[in-house]
């Protein structure tokens, strides 16, 4: 009787080992899933408020004419900085192997503040915008795209680059997460 007993309690001690490591890992496998998704929504935001900016820019640049508003950028470069620390505060490591995607992550993440100098652009912008006023020989404090063309030409080039760096993050995200995310339709949907 005492045999039946030890084995019965060893078989379940077993049982229920085996279960709560089945519901663990199920669990991380939901958590690393969600993460993901997670990873991929606030990159692809951050894109699209970058994508925005850039084609607003190009659209000042291709109308030399038009008037600039003294906040051009203003909505969207407070959202941009949102969704760059959002993306930098998600801590994205794999319990069993290391994979390209980490890799992409922890450096895109590292490298984020440089590739998109938001306090540089607002601030040459802002400036130039001052300095085309003071320039007015009207003195009517309007600001055409023309007075500010070098200036947004930079930030042009500036939010190309980080354009490229976020689709390169973007594509290794899907790669990663065998195509889940759909981002070549995603882009070519913008």
């Amino acid at each position: 009787m005492s045999n039946n007993f030890a084995l019965t309690i060893c078989g379940g001690l077993f049982v229920s080992f085996i279960t709560i490591l089945l519901c663990e890992f199920r669990k991380y496998s939901y958590n690393k899933m969600d993460c993901e998704a997670l990873m991929f929504q606030q990159a692809l935001e951050l894109y699209k408020h970058l994508y925005l900016m850039h084609r607003n820019i190009e659209e000042y640049l291709d109308k030399p004419d038009i008037i600039i508003p003294d906040d051009f950028l203003g909505y969207h470069l407070p959202i941009v900085r949102q969704y760059i620390a959002a993306i930098q505060n998600i801590d994205y490591i794999r319990i069993f192997q290391k994979n390209l995607l980490v890799d992409r992550h922890q450096y895109f993440c590292k490298k984020i503040k440089q590739w998109f100098a938001i306090s540089l652009m607002e601030g040459c912008l802002n400036v130039a915008i001052c300095k085309a006023k003071i320039k007015n020989p009207l003195g009517n404090n309007i600001v055409k795209s023309k007075d500010i063309a070098e200036v947004l030409e930079a930030n042009c080039r500036y939010i190309i680059k980080f354009l490229e760096q976020t689709d390169r993050y973007l594509e290794t995200l899907d790669e990663c997460c065998d195509k889940r995310f759909g981002w070549e339709e995603e882009k070519d949907n913008m």
